[in-house]
């Protein structure tokens, strides 16, 4: 079976996005609490994050609540 060129490029994506918020993600992780509160996020609070990377900011605000 022939494998297309954007299945490789996805794979690829992939494996980097993955390595990117295993490295990344435990370093940024004071950054994203400190922008969590300077924006005076809750519990309860509706969030919309766009196009910021792994999506940390986002998880750090659900463990919140």
């Amino acid at each position: 079976m022939r494998v297309r060129p954007s299945d490789r490029y996805a794979d690829a994506y992939g494996r980097a996005s993955t390595a990117y918020a295993e490295v990344l993600d435990p370093t940024l992780a004071p950054v994203a609490r400190q922008i969590l509160h300077l924006a005076d996020v809750r519990s309860g609070d509706r969030i919309l994050d766009v196009a910021t990377g792994t999506g940390m900011i986002a998880r750090e605000a659900a463990q919140r609540g």
